[in-house]
């Protein structure tokens, strides 16, 4: 496939020029096509299973939650602030000191991974035991995290 790009000279109409830019874009629509795939393997992945997924954009603190998690909490998309403040209030009490040192722990690279075992708290009040999982998958030049 190619996108051609023309831009007319100056001139009078009998003998107006054009230039013309051909590119190809044959590599950029694999490239596309490939990504929509990989996308689509990775949501049936997560549809086929009962695991929550969560993606924590640590500068904003910005969470995204897949449905998974939520529905495994009982909430609804409208009940869940996609802020990481949502997950640490539904967190129970005496396990939110050893979360956050497990977590911190990670931050700061004495750990290959974030795990804990926890409580959470389900829309209806109850706690659930859960596994919860992680790993910074982003750092800046100068290893602060960025995203996990």
């Amino acid at each position: 496939m190619s996108e051609v790009a023309l831009t007319p000279k100056d001139g009078d109409e009998a003998s107006r020029l054009f230039t013309g830019i051909i590119r190809d874009l044959t590599q950029e629509k694999e490239t596309q096509e490939a990504l929509a795939l990989s996308e689509e393997r990775l949501a049936f992945a997560l549809e086929a299973t009962t695991e929550g997924l969560w993606d924590w954009d640590i500068t904003t603190g910005h969470v995204y939650f897949n449905p998974t998690w939520i529905k495994s909490l009982k909430y609804n998309a409208e009940d869940v602030r996609p802020h990481v403040s949502f997950w640490k209030s539904v967190i129970h009490p005496q396990d939110l000191p050893n979360a956050q040192k497990a977590l911190n722990d990670h931050l700061e690279g004495r750990t290959p991974h974030y795990e804990c075992e926890l409580r959470l708290r389900l829309k209806s009040g109850e706690y659930r035991w859960n596994l919860d999982r992680g790993k910074v998958i982003e750092r800046d030049e100068d290893g602060k995290p960025l995203r996990m």
